[in-house]
This record gives structure tokens, C-alpha cells and sequence, in this order.
């Protein structure tokens, strides 16, 4: 660490000096602090203020200031050297602007405010830089679902190269067992078809993203821009260095063994949202107990997340889910009701019209 070398500078400008003794404010720099580099300035924010500080600087004179004038709020852009520790004394608002002038307490305010920003100075120590060294450009995405295909996609398109981790032996995650989606681009009404396909098609296709199936995050360590990664593939261990890491891990189906009090296990017709999309790709909804294709349905929202001891939270999207569901049901048999009993019906954003139009064709909320 080279010598320190402070000094200190006070300003006589915007009534300061109407206000205390700037002179008995540099003894305390010098008398109490032993700064033997006190300047006193009429105005230190003037060119020719602020043009005598560059130049002690440069000169070596100094190398770290008390700057005993305005408030650190303002003038940051003119008391701001490279690589000099700057600590700013408030004599204008704090002082000169709030008290009355030349009394006793005023004056022991102004010298205990250059005191403080003295002993401030004394312990500040200029910053080192941290060296990253080698910065990698390498975005790594833990999960092969629709969000991290889609966030490995959008990164290759900026220019980053991505590497994709799935711990499955396949693509696409949950995304591949819908059946349709809900709307996510205006007019925010029709189904749409799954396209997770097309999406997958698209990541394989390009050639700055690489995939590992059957792959698993053993460790991480590192920093931003400078991360080792551990990825265990095929029985075997891997270290990648990457820059950036998307966690997009996906989601588990609540365990529908708590809810014993709303019918799951007693008797087979009544399911989970997960289990009813499976009938529903299998080609219709048909009552699991006799085969009888499903006239009647009600969907139980808030089923696990109000109860504090299993899942204190909202999913955010179970009530999409169902809505779509619902409406599967409708328009494919036209004599079908559905119902949706809710707590509390989330349907933000684009699913707002969603919700409208579940109401059209005859959904019962």
C-alpha cells in the first residue's frame, strides 16, 4: 500500500464562511489530525477550485481528501478523482444553512463534522479490483422444459453460446403431456396447439446450443462470468466453465394424498389436474370408474395452498390450467358442464380475457 498522503480542502462559498471560522476549521485538519495539506477555496467547485485539486493529485501531493463544503448529494461529478479516496465534510446544509452563524454550537458543529470526516478518511481504504481473469460467454440452462429451451434459444439468438442440462433421457419436460395451451398472444381466446415440438426442433437445429440428456449439476463454484461447473453425464464427471447459469428446473405435482378430505384415493373419479390432462391426450374425458365419457366436472382450485403445513403458496397457474381444461371440455361435447370453485381466481395479464372466454361457452365459475 503506498503512503497516505491526505489532505484537506475547505470552501468558503455559498455562505459558509458568513456562517463559522473556515480558518479555525483548517487548524482542526492540522493541529488534531496532523494534514499538513489544508487549502482553503472561495469557491472549491469552480474550474479554477477544482482545477487546483486535479493538480495536487497529479503532483503527488495528495492521494486521499477531506472535501469540507457542500452536501456528498450533490457536485459528485466535480470532487471524484481516479483512485483518491474522497470523504465529503457537509458544512453548507448540515451547518451553515441550518444553524445560526458564529454561535458557539454552530462552530463546535462545523469543526466536529471535519473531525468525523477526518476520522472516516483515516480508516478508508481504496477498493481493490477484483481480477476475473478469462470471463466465459457460455450460458448455462439447468433444464430442458419449455423455459429453459426457450431461454437457451433466446441466448443463442444474442450471440451466446448455451449449454443445456436435462436430467431426463428427453426435451420439452411437462410441456410435451399438454394436450393444447392456453392463449399467450392476442386475441388471448382460442386453445392453441402444443407446438413444444417446433420449439425443440429449433434448439437442436442451432448450432451454438449444446444438450446433455441424462445429465445432472454436480457442483458449482466460481463467480459471474467465471463459474466451474461439475456436470455428471453418463456416468462420468465434466467441468464446463460458463459465464451465467438459468436455473429453469420446472416444477413437481403436488402430492394429492393430503387432500383425502376432498375425495382423491376414496373414489377414482375424483383426479388431479395432471392426471386429467393425461385422459384428455389419450383422446377424451371419460369417468376413470366406468369408461362413461364426463358430463359433469368440477375443478377444486386452492386444493393444497391454503393450508399452511403442505403448501403455503400459490402456483400461479393452476387456475389457467383449469380454465383450459374446462374449456377443453365444453367444446368437445356440447352438453357438458363445467364448473370452477375457487378461493381466489388468478387469472392476471393475457389470461384475463381468457377467463371471459371460458365464461362465453358456458363454464361455470
Amino acid at each position: 500500500m503506498s503512503e497516505k498522503k491526505p489532505g484537506v480542502y475547505l470552501c468558503k462559498g455559498c455562505g459558509i464562511a458568513d456562517a463559522v471560522d473556515v480558518g479555525a476549521l483548517e487548524k482542526v485538519g492540522k493541529n488534531e489530525f496532523r494534514i499538513g495539506h489544508c487549502v482553503v477555496s472561495d469557491a472549491l467547485c469552480s474550474a479554477e477550485g477544482v482545477a487546483s485539486m486535479q493538480k495536487d493529485v497529479a503532483d503527488g501531493a495528495v492521494n486521499r481528501m477531506v472535501v469540507g463544503a457542500c452536501s456528498p448529494r450533490v457536485m459528485a461529478d466535480k470532487f471524484r478523482f481516479d483512485g483518491v479516496p474522497v470523504v465529503r465534510a457537509n458544512l453548507r446544509e448540515q451547518v451553515a444553512w441550518s444553524q445560526p452563524a458564529h454561535e458557539e454550537d454552530t462552530e463546535m458543529l462545523a469543526a466536529d463534522v471535519i473531525r468525523m470526516a477526518a476520522a472516516q478518511l483515516a480508516k478508508t481504504q481504496q477498493p481493490t479490483p477484483a481480477a476475473l481473469g478469462e470471463v466465459s460467454r457460455t450460458i448455462l440452462v439447468v433444464g430442458g422444459g419449455v423455459t429453459g429451451l426457450t431461454a437457451a434459444l433466446e441466448a443463442a439468438q444474442s450471440g451466446y453460446d448455451a449449454l443445456v442440462v436435462e436430467k431426463s433421457d428427453a426435451l420439452g419436460g411437462w410441456s410435451t403431456k399438454w394436450t393444447m395451451r392456453a392463449p399467450h398472444a392476442p386475441p388471448y381466446r382460442d386453445l392453441y396447439a402444443n407446438d413444444i415440438a417446433q420449439l425443440i426442433a429449433k434448439v437442436q437445429a442451432n448450432t451454438r446450443i449444446r444438450i446433455l440428456t441424462n445429465a445432472t449439476v454436480a457442483q458449482t463454484s466460481g463467480q459471474p462470468g467465471a463459474f466451474d461447473v461439475v456436470i455428471s453425464h453418463g456416468g462420468q464427471e465434466a467441468n464446463e466453465k460458463v459465464g451465467a447459469i438459468v436455473v429453469a428446473t420446472g416444477w413437481r405435482p403436488y402430492d394429492a394424498t393430503k387432500l383425502t378430505h376432498l375425495g382423491y384415493g376414496a373414489s377414482p373419479d375424483v383426479v388431479t389436474g395432471v392426471e386429467f390432462e393425461a385422459m384428455l391426450a389419450r383422446g377424451a374425458a371419460v369417468k376413470p370408474s366406468n369408461g362413461a365419457p364426463v358430463k359433469n366436472i368440477a375443478f377444486v382450485q386452492c386444493a393444497g395452498s391454503r393450508d399452511p403445513n403442505h403448501l403455503p403458496y400459490c402456483s400461479s397457474v393452476c387456475c389457467t390450467a383449469s380454465i383450459k381444461q374446462a374449456l377443453q371440455v365444453v367444446k368437445a361435447d356440447k352438453d357438458a358442464m363445467a364448473y370452477i370453485v375457487y378461493e381466489e381466481l388468478r387469472t392476471p395479464g393475457t389470461a384475463e380475457e381468457f377467463y371471459r372466454e371460458a365464461q362465453r361457452n358456458g363454464v361455470v365459475f
